[in-house]
């Protein structure tokens, strides 16, 4: 279900709070802003009132879980005696009552007691958990001293540095790895190529620089970023437009703009060279990581449409 919220005399604007709890108590003066929070967060609105015994019984859960999710949705109490004139105005026939709001539209609405796994389900089909993003503890000194230098556009001490560090430590393999990426920034694909030949294909360490290197490849013969843009806007769509774009994207580091190019290439092309858009974005999981956020949103999205 999904319907457009509509509130006499009231516009739902674009203002949001980001310092307010996410557990409110909604009035007719917040009712606006509360809703125009759903622009970026889901709000489940809880319509209960004190006479009403499962609405009691069910607030502490609904709390209990507005902690467990991180505060990945809002919980927006509205007291339908105290507020008959919102309850009214949003149709609600019976308490407890739950709407789940995104987006300014009811996605999804619940009658009655529910139990704690029942509010899970409904919850898990809208908000998306925050991943708890693990810190870098590579504290190498060598790592941080060639990550400066990348950002100066100093590949030559950085390949210097660096094949030292592999002459000295062969078995080390993110110094190899990090060689091949200088290698790559310096446009030097056959360098980079040899360089990843030289890791073990069994260390996980050659995922990362090898799936780079297959996106620095694509591009070497491939119109640039804005012929294909040009394109896309004069001949529409293609599966080949789609993946050159997202390819480019990711060679900029924008990734979640490349990983929305092969899901859509994934579930509009399925066919096109051996479901490209899914081994393309398996590609892109190896560059970001197994324990990056935006990998793991995205293999759930991918697993979700596979399945």
């Amino acid at each position: 279900m999904s319907t457009t919220i509509e509130m006499d005399g009231m516009t739902l604007d674009k203002k949001t709070d980001s310092t307010q709890d996410n557990i409110v108590t909604v009035d007719l003066d917040n009712i606006n802003d509360v809703l125009s929070r759903s622009t970026t967060t889901p709000v489940l609105l809880d319509f209960w009132a004190d006479w009403c015994e499962p609405c009691k019984n069910m607030m502490p859960i609904l709390e209990k879980l507005v902690n467990e999710y991180r505060g990945a949705f809002i919980l927006a109490k509205v007291n339908a005696d105290e507020h008959p004139m919102i309850a009214q105005q949003l149709g609600i026939r019976g308490l407890p009552t739950l709407r789940m709001v995104k987006n300014g539209q009811f996605v999804d609405e619940m009658v009655g007691a529910q139990t704690e796994q029942s509010l899970k389900q409904m919850l898990d089909k809208h908000v998306e958990i925050p991943e708890e993003q693990e810190e870098d503890t590579d504290d190498d000194p060598l790592v941080a001293q060639v990550a400066r230098a990348r950002k100066m556009g100093a590949y030559a001490q950085a390949i210097t540095a660096l094949e030292e560090a592999v002459a000295k430590n062969p078995k080390v393999y993110k110094y190899s790895a990090l060689l091949a990426e200088v290698h790559m920034d310096k446009g030097d694909l056959a360098a980079a190529e040899a360089v990843i030949g030289t890791i073990p294909s069994s260390e996980s360490e050659q995922a990362r620089p090898a799936a780079l290197l297959s996106f620095h490849q694509v591009v070497v013969d491939a119109p640039d970023y804005q012929d294909v843009m040009k394109s896309l806007e004069s001949d529409g769509e293609s599966a080949d437009l789609l993946y050159t774009l997202g390819v480019h994207e990711v060679l900029t580091e924008a990734y979640e703009p490349a990983l929305e190019r092969f899901l859509s290439l994934m579930v509009k092309y399925p066919d096109h060279n051996e479901n490209l858009g899914r081994r393309t974005l398996l590609l892109v999981f190896d560059i970001l990581g197994a324990n990056d956020t935006l990998a793991k949103k995205y293999r759930r999205k991918m697993f979700t449409l596979l399945h």
